[in-house]
Formats: structure tokens, C-alpha cells, sequence
């Protein structure tokens, strides 16, 4: 029975009830009036006694009448809720069975906020051809058609609007789709290696066959965690695109936005192997990709990808700088409604009208960067005595029609920076050395967490204020507004401007000087930072999983700046020069119970698993050191220690002082060190092991019979 149906049996019960209440009502009422005739002689007067009888034998049938009514809708609904309970349960176990499939692939690395964004998608009205033209590739059928759509231009193009726009329309549409979208200031997080376990998930959340098959997939532990781009590519997306092409004839669409912010162009080199069919790298035979599968590409024309994506025959290539294609008129029509609708205040007030947008979208070029930064300059800067006319004079008068593309938003930049930051030498190299350290951070952090940094830095002497600095540069920083949003360039071009002398001149902003100050600066972060428990965890009997509010204790102690120093100190030190003040600080590190708070931190912020890469950094900054033997031997035995003790570790963490300290061999370096420090631990009093066994790791995972090993000369590579 339907629903529908189940409302027209409780409907038809409820007209039921109403019917026993009215007779109940009359009947009380008839009682009510025969008390009230307390003669008997009255009544018998009356042949009370012959009209009560007949009168309670109706109302006998009536209820009688009634009664069966009731009973024969009970037992049917009785039959249909053993019914609806059959439903229930066969309900539970599909939920048993999706939880089971749920927890097969929940635990694959997955980047948080790396989806599209609604607020950067194109307005309304605007770049209308080529998004057509995307719909309706994603929309052919066929053989025939071609599975990836390479969206190719420079910078300031609006490549990545249109990508954010096709994201949302698709989704809105109920199509199973995912977005990727690469972004240089989070390099560090290496997004290239997770990009397809990323996909997968969004994808099978959009799609119960691609559910299911990705669920299969992952039953395998080592492939859940791998970081082979190869093994990625045909287990988690080729597979379950293709068992939902077999079931249904609709388009998956795979977004990937800003494939050249992936890093150095072998960070990307293997995703373009796969999104070019060559799966093996030792064979020129391609691999076809499912005829359901759509792939839209957005990046700058980089010669790698170029390289890649040139000549072959699934890859449909538009460049926005193609005029043929992209049409300049088109493009400064688009760019005047976006200039429209962010002046159109100043129509009434200042005396802007169309011709001053369409001058100005006729100034951009068709760059959409340029456009922004316009508005930016024109609205945004309020100096005594300066009106946004005389702003856009200036801006139109001093741009020459000769300048071009990417010359074009250096001049811009050029422009901004001058009007905002004082040409004083001091105020200048205050704004150079908080952009380096922006700049030099392997990912974003805001002002409050950037100004705790500095209070670290060697020298201090400049500004600690961080706040004085970035908030007026808001044109081109995101983040300048809130003490604890991330900061980080609003376009990648900035970037490219701010570290290029040729480009920025007395604005350039050499990262390198910075180096050193923010390898100590993570150092002493942690030595301000870290303690012993650090989120007061009550228990050790108690996993970390059923510590319900341990996402709110990380966040509340451990800040952002410490969270970041933990994470990526290593790599600091590593790229920093070699100097003995700095191996003095790393030194100090490992002679201390900030070694084990540090492995603490990390594993409560399940970060762990970068703990053993962050210490080969600091190694590799060592080699060639014999002096500092000592460091580099404690950095061993802490990797040794971490790659015998973090599974408990990481289940709960107070095992690391519980378990994981006193069972570390009494030669150690970590024992000998902190073993007597912790007194309050359990002691091993018999068979205690007094060095690390010779076999450190059982290697798994691969299919076949293994032949040979090679391992490279420096014993990092096998």
C-alpha cells in the first residue's frame, strides 16, 4: 500500500472513533435523562421499563455495529504495520550495509575545500558562448565525442569563474560531478597526490552505483592510502565511472580548475598522463576513457601541459586568448556588465554613466583581473580632496593602448601599490617583508597567527603589527578584514608580480630573506607552545575516536601558529642557509620533552603520518655535517620510533607516554633521554629489547612475485 493509501486508512479510523464518541455522548445522555426520573411510579406510568429496554437494545447494536468496524481496520492495520516493519528492517540492513561500504572509504585522503564556490562563479548575463559551449559538450553523446575539454588562457582571464559556473550548473542540475581546484598558496598540502581519491568521494556521494563500486574498490587498506596516481586513476574513478555508464546513460563531469597551480610541473606530471590516456608511461598506446566521462581542464598555457594535452584526440582544446574564439568584443561586453554592476552606485552621485564602463572594459583587454582591480582603484581609495572621477582619468589617461596582457595587470599593480603604501623606504620594506612572509608560508595564515610568527623572528625590529601592514591592501589580499581568515593573494598573478624584480620593481618581495626567520620562528612557536597533553584528555582507556569534543580541544589548544610551526617546521629548516645559531635551536629541540609534545600535537591533529617526512627534511639540511652526528642520530631513532609506535599512538594518544616511551629499547636515544622523565610510566622488568629490530618495515601491497629492489645511494629511496 502507498502512502496515500495509509492516510486513507487512518482517515477512515478516525471516522470511526467519531462515531463510538457521538453514540458514547447520546448514550450518556440517555442515562442521564432516564436518573432524572426518580418516580417509579412515573415511570411505570410511563412503560419506562419496555421503552428502556428496547432503547438499550439498539444502542447494544449500534455499538456491537460499531465495534466490528473497529476490529476488522485493526487487524488489517495491524497487517500492515508487520508490513511497514518488514520495510523497517530491510531499510536497516541497506543502512548497515551503505555504513559498512561507508567505512571501507571514509578514511581515504580527502582535501576540505578544494570543491567549487558559489561566490566565484560568472555574474549573470556574462560569458554566455562558452559556457553554451561547454553545456553542450558535456550534454553530446556518443563514441565520437571528446572526454576532456582543455579551457587554456593567461592570467586574469575569468578561467576559473567559468570552471566554478559549469561546477554549480551541473550540480544544480542533479548531475553526478565533482570539482577539483588546485590553488599555489597551498602547495604544501600536496594536492596533487590526493586529487583523484578527492574526485572519487565527491563523486560517489552523487551516485549510488559509483557508491558501491568505489566501496569495492576500497576494501583494499594499502590501495585506500596509496599515493599512486596511476592506481588512483583506474580504481577509483575509471572503475566506478564505468559501472554507472553500464546502468545509466548520463555524463559524470569532473571539473579540474588551476592545473597549473599543482606546483613544479612534475607535481602534475602524472595527472596529465592520465587525462591523456597514458596510463603507462613505457607504452605510446592510449588508454580510452569511458564514453560517459566528462573532464573540463582550466589552467595558463604552460609548456608542460601544452606538451601533454597537444595532438591527442580525447582533448578538445579552446584558448581564451584565441580572438578567433574568444572574441575581444565579446569579452569586453561581458567585462562592462561586471564593471556596470559594481560602479553603478556612482551613476547618480559621481556622474558615471555607460560610456565611462564601456571605456574602461575597452581598457582591460578582456581581463577580467584588470577589470576588478579598476573598480578597486576607482572606488576604493579615499584621499582628501579625490574624487572616483578623477581616480578613473587618471587610471584611463595613464594607461597606454600599447600595453597588453600581462604587462597590462603589472601596471596595475604597479599602480595600486604606489596609491596605497607610502613611498617612504621604511613604510616599503615593512610591506616587503610582511608580504614575504605571506609569500613564504607553505600555506595561508591569518593576521593573528602571522603576527605571533613574528614576535618569533630573529630580528623584530620592523613591525610585529602585521594588521597596519595588510588590512589597507585589501584590493589585493583576501583576509584583510578578519583577525583569523586566512591570508593569501586574490589573484595567482600577484604572486607571479610581487616575485619578479624585472615586473615589480621597488615593490619586489624576496622570499629568500625570510627564510631563516621562519625556521626559527616555527621553532620557538613550539617551544612557547607545546606541553604535556595539551587537550587535558581525561583518560588514557578511551581512543581518541570516542573523545567527542576532541576536534573542539584541538582547535582551542593548539592555535593556528603552533598548528602550522608542528607541521612545517622541517621544511623550513630545510630550505633555510646552514647556520649554527639555527642547529643550535634544532638541537635544543631534540634534547627535550618538546620532541615527544611535538609527536603529541601531531597526532592529535592526525597529522602524524608527516612526522617522519618532516624529520628527513631536517636531515637532509645535516648532510655533510659530521659535526652534528648526534642531531642526525636522534632524528633516526625519533623516525624508528614513530614508524614502530604510531598506530598506537595515533588510536590514543596517551599511549605515546603509556606504552609507546617504555617499550622503546633501552639503547634508544628517546628512551634514554625521557624514559626517566616520565616516572609515573609502566616499567618493563623482563625482556626488555635494548635495540631497534634489524627489520623496520614490511612492504605490501604490490600484485606480483618481486624480483629485485633497487635503493638509491643515499638509503632514502627503495
Amino acid at each position: 500500500m502507498n502512502e496515500d493509501g495509509r492516510l486513507a486508512e487512518i482517515e477512515f479510523m478516525q471516522a470511526i472513533y467519531g462515531k463510538i464518541a457521538r453514540q458514547t455522548l447520546e448514550c450518556a445522555d440517555f442515562i442521564t435523562h432516564y436518573s432524572e426520573t426518580k418516580s417509579a411510579c412515573k415511570r411505570l406510568a410511563k412503560n419506562v421499563i419496555s421503552e428502556t429496554d428496547a432503547k438499550i437494545h439498539d444502542y447494544n447494536n449500534v455499538f456491537e455495529a460499531l465495534m466490528q468496524q473497529f476490529r476488522d481496520r485493526a487487524v488489517r492495520d495491524t497487517t500492515l504495520n508487520v508490513h511497514h516493519i518488514d520495510r523497517a528492517v530491510d531499510d536497516i540492513e541497506v543502512k548497515v550495509h551503505r555504513i559498512a561500504e561507508d567505512l571501507d572509504f571514509k578514511d581515504m585522503v580527502y582535501v576540505d575545500g578544494a570543491g567549487w564556490d558559489t561566490s566565484k562563479r560568472c555574474l549573470p548575463g556574462t560569458r554566455e558562448d562558452i559556457l553554451k559551449e561547454i553545456k553542450d559538450w558535456v550534454d553530446e553523446t556518443g563514441e565520437d565525442v571528446k572526454r576532456v575539454f582543455w579551457l587554456s588562457g593567461t592570467a586574469g582571464k575569468g578561467k576559473s569563474a567559468i570552471a566554478h559556473t559549469i561546477a554549480n550548473w551541473f550540480d544544480e542540475r542533479g548531475g553526478p560531478g565533482a570539482c577539483f581546484c588546485f590553488d599555489r598558496t597551498r602547495e604544501a598540502e600536496q594536492r596533487h597526490e590526493k586529487i583523484f581519491t578527492t574526485i572519487a568521494r565527491d563523486l560517489a556521494d552523487r551516485d549510488p552505483i559509483m557508491w558501491r563500486a568505489l566501496a569495492s574498490a576500497a576494501r583494499d587498506n594499502e590501495l585506500r592510502h596509496t599515493k599512486d596516481i596511476t592506481r588512483q586513476w583506474k580504481k577509483f574513478i575509471l572503475g566506478p565511472v564505468g559501472a554507472a555508464s553500464k546502468a545509466v546513460d548520463a555524463p559524470v563531469l569532473m571539473v579540474i580548475d588551476a592545473l597549473d597551480e599543482s606546483g613544479q610541473a612534475r607535481s602534475r606530471e602524472q595527472i596529465l598522463h592520465m587525462l591523456a590516456g597514458n596510463v603507462d608511461p613505457f607504452s605510446s598506446e592510449r588508454m580510452k576513457l569511458p564514453a560517459n566521462l566528462r573532464v573540463l581542464v582550466t589552467s595558463r598555457p604552460l609548456g608542460d601541459i601544452q606538451k601533454s594535452m597537444k595532438g591527442v584526440s580525447h582533448v578538445r582544446h579552446v584558448s581564451m586568448d584565441d580572438i578567433s574564439h574568444v572574441s575581444l568584443e565579446s569579452s569586453q561586453r561581458d567585462i562592462q556588465v561586471y564593471i556596470s554592476g559594481r560602479l553603478n552606485y556612482l551613476r547618480d552621485d559621481e556622474g558615471f554613466d555607460d560610456g565611462h564602463f564601456k571605456t574602461l572594459a575597452h581598457k582591460s583587454d578582456g581581463l577580467f583581473e584588470w577589470a576588478r582591480l579598476a573598480c578597486e582603484y576607482i572606488k576604493g581609495m579615499d584621499f582628501a580632496g579625490v574624487e572616483p572621477m578623477d581616480r578613473f582619468e587618471d587610471l584611463t589617461a595613464g594607461t597606454s593602448e600599447s600595453i597588453t596582457g600581462a604587462h597590462l595587470l603589472d601596471d596595475m599593480y604597479t599602480r595600486t601599490l604606489t596609491k596605497l603604501v607610502p613611498m617612504d623606504e621604511k613604510a616599503i620594506s615593512r610591506v616587503r617583508s610582511v608580504m614575504a612572509q605571506i609569500l613564504g608560508s607553505f600555506e595561508p595564515l591569518s593576521m593573528a597567527a602571522l603576527t605571533e610568527m613574528r614576535l618569533c623572528f630573529v630580528d623584530v625590529a620592523g613591525t610585529s603589527n602585521v594588521m597596519r601592514v595588510i588590512e589597507p591592501l585589501g584590493s589585493l589580499f583576501s583576509g584583510t578584514t578578519d583577525s583569523h581568515t586566512p591570508i593569501r593573494p586574490l589573484h595567482a598573478s600577484f604572486h607571479d608580480f610581487l616575485t619578479d624584480e624585472s615586473r615589480s620593481g621597488k615593490f619586489f618581495v624576496d622570499v629568500s630573506l625570510v627564510k631563516v626567520d621562519l625556521a626559527f620562528a616555527s621553532l620557538r612557536v613550539m617551544e612557547r607552545g607545546l606541553r604535556f597533553n595539551i587537550c587535558s584528555l581525561e583518560s588514557s582507556y578511551l581512543p581518541n575516536s570516542a573523545v567527542l569534543d576532541l576536534d573542539e580541544r584541538v582547535k582551542k589548544c593548539i592555535p593556528a601558529e603552533l598548528s602550522y610551526s608542528c607541521r612545517f617546521w622541517g621544511r623550513h629548516v630545510q630550505t633555510a642557509p646552514f647556520g649554527r645559531k639555527l642547529v643550535e635551536e634544532v638541537e635544543a629541540f631534540f634534547d627535550t620533552e618538546r620532541l615527544l609534545f611535538w609527536i603529541e600535537a601531531l597526532a592529535l591533529m592526525k597529522g602524524l603520518s608527516g612526522s617522519v617526512a618532516t624529520l628527513s627534511s631536517v636531515a637532509l639540511w645535516l648532510t655533510g655535517h659530521v659535526e652534528y652526528k648526534d642531531i642526525s642520530g636522534a632524528i633516526r631513532d625519533t623516525q624508528r620510533f614513530i614508524r614502530t609506535f604510531a598506530p598506537a599512538i595515533v588510536h590514543s594518544t596517551p599511549h605515546l607516554y603509556l606504552s609507546a616511551l617504555p617499550f622503546a629499547p633501552t639503547e634508544s636515544t628517546i628512551f634514554k633521554k625521557f624514559a626517566a622523565k616520565f616516572p609515573g610510566t609502566p616499567r618493563v622488568l623482563s625482556g626488555h629489547i635494548m635495540n631497534w629490530p634489524s627489520m623496520e618495515k614490511l612492504l605490501q601491497g604490490h600484485t606480483d612475485s618481486v624480483w629485485s629492489v633497487a635503493i638509491s645511494p643515499d638509503g632514502t629511496r627503495i
